[in-house]
């Protein structure tokens, strides 16, 4: 140790050695405990690591509009509806529909827009392209496309909403009141996929195997897939306009203001959004209120009784882990909903994630 006393550099190594030696002569004194909790967050780590987007400290986000590039394959160019933007030439619109964010509401709007006269269709049917007759990204070639989202002059926008709320109200949609359709044809497909059909058929309105299962093996399912996976990561730093589901009035009013026609000039809100609706979002067939106001009681409910009724502490950890992407990124930033009080920085938590990921 005199040796390394005057080789300073290498005191660090002494520092090493020493605690070693001491870790070494009480080692029959070590809590197994320890071991099994450190354990099982390693194997939780991995899971987690398998289904959300790498943390903030991994992405590398490009910057450089001019490095960007469009590829066919990219998920907003390639994939199916509620994934590939829609586009408006005139008011130089790329809006980014997310299912469980009225995305059904948005279809009516921009149809609408455009003087579709069947933008009263009810929801099975407006998502048809054939009936909706809207323009999206893919209908352009790739090079006008990557122009579109690299151009300062295109607004483009998304509305996004807390992943716990999101998935409870996926959930009660598809699992509750779709019950048949999720039984025959999303258990179908979870079997498909490995997972037990005949479990899924019996247990799929039980909102912890929905959870537990349904979103980690169909995690690509546009009503619950997350949102940040929804959008390639290299384009989200160019989108300008990120509007939030829990103040859904106020910043549908922002966003449609914010956009003009270049035909006449006027703003989406003051053309079609600030009245014409009725006070029911599904009642499309007009009346004084605004698109999306205040007075549309479908979206303000008691929202957060209704999900400790379902949320358990462990599933609301569940979601934080699961949907980490949605929670942890640059572009797009949840006030905070914590419905059960626990240490989120105590790695002993995933112990107990283990053991009910498990069950």
């Amino acid at each position: 140790m005199l040796w390394i006393h005057s080789n300073p550099s290498l005191l660090p190594l002494g520092f090493i050695l020493v605690i070693c030696l001491v870790s070494s002569s009480t080692s029959t004194s070590f809590n197994t405990t320890s071991i099994t909790t450190t354990l099982a967050y390693q194997q939780e780590e991995r899971f987690f690591s398998s289904t959300r987007t790498p943390k903030k400290e991994k992405e590398e986000t490009n910057t450089s509009t001019r490095q960007t590039r469009l590829n066919p394959r990219d998920i907003i160019y390639s994939t199916s509806r509620n994934t590939v933007p829609i586009v408006n030439e005139e008011y130089k619109t790329i809006f980014f529909q997310v299912a469980k964010v009225a995305s059904s509401q948005w279809t009516r709007f921009f149809m609408r827009l455009e003087g579709n006269p069947e933008w009263c269709s009810n929801s099975a049917t407006m998502h048809d392209r054939q009936i909706n007759k809207l323009t999206f990204l893919s209908d352009f070639s790739v090079t006008d496309a990557e122009e579109m989202m690299k151009s300062s002059e295109w607004t483009k926008a998304v509305f996004v909403r807390n992943p716990k709320p999101r998935i409870l109200s996926a959930f009660l949609d598809k699992a509750i009141v779709h019950s048949d359709h999720f039984g025959n044809f999303t258990c179908t497909v979870y079997g498909m996929k490995g997972g037990d059909m005949s479990e899924c058929v019996e247990r799929h309105q039980d909102f912890s195997f929905f959870l537990l299962n349904i979103t980690t093996s169909l995690n690509k399912n546009v009503h619950w897939r997350s949102i940040y996976s929804r959008i390639d990561e290299k384009w989200w730093p160019f989108i300008n306009f990120v509007g939030y589901m829990e103040h859904l009035s106020t910043d549908t009013r922002k966003f449609l203001q914010s956009i003009r026609s270049s035909r006449h000039g006027m703003s989406a809100w003051d053309f079609m959004g600030k009245t014409g609706w009725g006070d029911d979002e599904r009642d499309c067939h007009g009346g004084n209120s605004s698109f999306l106001g205040e007075r549309d009681n479908h979206h303000q409910t008691n929202a957060r009784n209704k999900m400790i009724e379902y949320y358990t502490p462990n599933l609301e950890r569940f979601v934080e882990y699961h949907y980490a992407d949605d929670f942890n990124n640059h572009f797009f930033h949840f006030e905070e909903l914590h419905l059960f009080p626990y240490d989120r920085n105590n790695g002993k938590d995933f112990n107990d994630l283990y053991r009910w990921r498990r069950r």
